[in-house]
């Protein structure tokens, strides 16, 4: 998992524009991935298969769950700004790629 620019493979954030398919010039079709950083939390993969068991909120929103609980005290209205949550978006699989 690379991170070094910012980025977490093969994923891009919020602030950048989605890539355009080459054949029909739309927009590619993309899952948002809502996860928490901060100290001490660990990295998260932008996928369904991440450690933390994310919730697929819909079919484009997947929810991560924060290592630190922060979501039992957000709920309260008691928000960390130490501990964001960052917006990262993934190619969504579309049933060309997968074979179907």
């Amino acid at each position: 998992m690379s991170t070094q620019d910012g980025k977490i493979d093969g994923c891009f954030e919020a602030r950048d524009v989605a890539p355009l398919d080459s054949a029909t010039g739309s927009a590619l079709k993309k899952r948002v991935h809502v996860i928490p950083v901060g100290h001490p939390e660990p990295l998260h993969s932008a996928k369904l298969t991440c450690w933390c068991n994310p919730l697929e909120k819909t079919e484009e929103i997947i929810i991560h769950h924060a290592k630190d609980g922060r979501e039992k005290w957000e709920r309260q209205g008691i928000v960390d700004p130490e501990r964001p949550w960052h917006l990262i978006y993934e190619d969504a699989p579309n049933a060309k790629a997968e074979g179907l």
